[in-house]
């Protein structure tokens, strides 16, 4: 697949387990003003906002597989 190519963009998870609500804020108004003053749909690979979704995504499943990991502990 060539680099200009849109491929789907990661979804941003609606849960928020791990996330508090400073982090949330200031990751809402990053993403917000990255659209409406970042680059132009670059490839997704070079993607700001991909990038701040992708980081959300892994911080949430961070924090669930913890919560896993703290259940089976117990």
């Amino acid at each position: 697949m060539d680099s200009t190519t849109r491929r789907r963009p990661t979804p941003i998870p609606r849960d928020t387990t791990g996330l508090t609500w400073r982090y949330r804020f200031f990751w809402r108004l990053e993403y917000a003003v990255l659209h409406w003053g970042g680059p132009p749909q670059p490839a997704l690979d070079r993607d700001p906002r991909e990038k701040l979704r992708r980081e959300r995504a892994a911080k949430v499943e961070a924090a669930r597989a913890e919560l896993t990991r703290g259940a089976t502990d117990e």
